[in-house]
């Protein structure tokens, strides 16, 4: 009888039991909550491979601990070898490594620039004189406020028309000496008159006073 008792559970635990109904015989997907779930329970040779998926997993469950990496520093990230190892790692930029490709135009203000580090070979010859934009001039034309101007040959070069305080033009003549700077309505030295430069290689700067004035001549 213990011997009969024995087969019978035996046959009743058997996946082909012949009293078990198949469906009994088998858990049912999803039938399984996390509370039936004994802590540390599921080992890894229970697990088929590739059986868990991102949708069994809840929230936050996988920690520090459940990842085939050692725990890294503060402020370090994890990344990858590109070959399947883990690692933590400091993520930073290295010396040297942003090119001027990687700069948006008018990135670098003067703020981002260390003291002393802009040597007079990165200046271009613009920059070194300022940005002042010198404009040959061979025949009658008008200054442009801001600018130097070498008069080439004699002509007139009048001055700007409804200057602002402080305007300031620079002139330069060459080797002759019949050069006319024309007033356009402003006073030149305090006269309403057009001046005529009779001294040549000579240099002006022409800077705005206000009406009383007009230009002075340095």
């Amino acid at each position: 009888m213990a011997f009969s008792k024995a087969r019978r559970l035996a046959n009743l635990m058997s996946i082909g039991s012949d009293e078990v109904p198949a469906s009994k015989r088998s858990l049912a997907t999803g039938s399984i909550a996390t509370a039936a779930l004994a802590d540390d329970a599921i080992i890894s040779a229970k697990i088929a491979d590739d059986a868990i998926t991102a949708a069994k997993l809840a929230d936050n469950s996988v920690d520090i601990a459940r990842l085939n990496v050692s725990d890294g520093s503060n402020g370090q990230a994890l990344t990858t070898n590109g070959s399947g190892a883990l690692a933590f790692t400091s993520v930073g930029t290295a010396d040297g490594s942003i090119i001027t490709a990687k700069l948006a135009d008018d990135a670098v203000t003067s703020a981002k620039l260390d003291n002393s580090i802009v040597m007079t070979g990165s200046l271009s010859a613009a920059q070194i004189n300022g940005g002042i934009t010198t404009t040959v001039i061979s025949s009658s034309a008008t200054a442009t406020t801001g600018q130097n101007h070498f008069i080439s040959s004699a002509c007139t070069l009048t001055l700007p028309a409804s200057p602002s305080l402080g305007d300031t033009v620079m002139v330069a003549v060459g080797n002759f000496a019949t050069a006319i700077l024309g007033r356009n309505s402003q006073k030149i030295e305090g006269t309403a008159e057009d001046m005529t430069i009779d001294v040549p290689r000579v240099g002006l700067t022409c800077v705005y006073t206000g009406s009383a004035y007009g230009w002075a001549i340095y």
